[in-house]
């Protein structure tokens, strides 16, 4: 367990005491002090972002631990921060009334640096077990998500596929199979991505790069997603692209990328149009790729949040919040930038980035 990365508050009135707790714990965690509870209060309230456990007294002037717990207890900011009661009382009906008001342990006094340590350590654990196995159960749900879209496209081709002979040509027989042979792709790449890391850790997550048609990549997400779309909206491709353009990419990567901008956009568009575009003359010397919508939109201040883990707008929504943030691992890995574009007023707009050939006219 890598202690640095907690920062603990010491909330204690006795400057011995404080002391103490200091020399015990400084050299593993990161440390703050309160004197009293009301100014314990207020520095938890300040630094609620950054303590991860309370060390509180509760014989203390001005605010009392008892005051301190109901108040972090009320207020849902602070209520999961775990609280651990350092009181020379030991009467089991005040342990009750602690853990009755949110506090998650007691260490007695005169301190045991040993059990200190080991009941710091305790909950830090149990912590980290909560979150890790919260962080599988939301990456199974989001994977079952997006394995859905290529399934449900593997599953319309197929249909397509079987009706008789005489009413598909040759040619539309092709075009089918490839956006099969596309979507199962799309599927062998989610299952691998599972199996190698049983979640998205950038250290594991491959991409494999090869030459690729960049309007095949819109296209085929553009299949994948289009039976997801409402029946009262219009989505459709559009590129500046010369048809055979191509370059050395992971194909599959960006097409991941672009089948959840448009699912995102089906998932918040219920009438007009939703439009895959792709080009170089908005920034030139990258290839733009955008998913722009005439849905509900995205809140100027949640730009840079939606792209964090578990990162959701809509709690009510299918998903568990890792789509984009899988998008973001993505453009890491391949050097690409991606964005919402905050001046696009007339619904939602997401852009993914990356750099063109040097010579655009011999293109990879």
């Amino acid at each position: 367990m890598d202690r640095k990365k907690y920062t603990l508050l010491i909330i204690e009135d006795n400057d011995i005491n404080r002391d103490i707790l200091g020399e015990i714990l400084s050299d593993d965690y990161n440390l703050l002090y309160a004197e009293n509870g009301k100014v314990g209060l207020e520095c938890l309230e300040q630094n609620k972002n950054f303590v991860n456990l309370v060390l509180l007294d509760i014989n203390m002037p001005i605010m009392d631990g008892y005051e301190v717990l109901k108040a972090i207890n009320n207020d849902p900011d602070l209520s999961e921060v775990p609280i651990i009661v350092t009181t020379s009382n030991d009467r089991d009906e005040d342990e009750e009334y602690c853990l009755r008001l949110g506090a998650s342990d007691f260490i007695p006094k005169p301190y045991n640096p040993t059990i200190v340590h080991l009941r710091i350590e305790t909950i830090f654990r149990l912590l980290e077990t909560t979150r890790s196995i919260q962080y599988k159960t939301n990456f199974m749900q989001n994977l079952s998500h997006e394995i859905r879209t290529p399934l449900t496209a593997l599953y319309g081709f197929s249909q397509l596929l079987a009706q008789p002979a005489e009413l598909l040509t040759d040619e539309e027989r092709s075009e089918f199979n490839r956006h099969i042979n596309a979507s199962y792709s799309m599927v062998e790449m989610l299952m691998n991505d599972l199996f190698e890391t049983s979640g998205i850790n950038q250290d594991h997550f491959s991409v494999t790069t090869m030459q690729t048609n960049v309007n095949n990549i819109c296209r085929d997400a553009i299949s994948a997603a289009e039976f997801r779309k409402p029946e009262d909206v219009e989505m459709y491709f559009t590129s500046e692209l010369p048809e055979e353009f191509a370059i050395d990419t992971d194909g599959r990567r960006i097409q991941q990328v672009l089948v959840n901008f448009l699912t995102n956009a089906c998932k918040n568009t219920m009438e007009g149009e939703i439009h895959l575009h792709c080009g170089t003359s908005e920034h030139p010397g990258k290839i733009t790729f955008s998913v722009t919508d005439t849905g509900i939109g995205v809140p100027k201040d949640k730009a840079e949040i939606i792209f964090k883990r578990f990162a959701k707008l809509d709690e009510f929504k299918q998903g568990a919040g890792l789509g984009l943030y899988i998008c973001q691992t993505i453009a890491d890995k391949l050097d690409a930038n991606i964005y919402l574009d905050t001046s696009y007023t007339g619904g939602a707009r997401f852009v993914f980035e990356i750099d063109a050939p040097h010579d655009m006219n011999n293109p990879a």
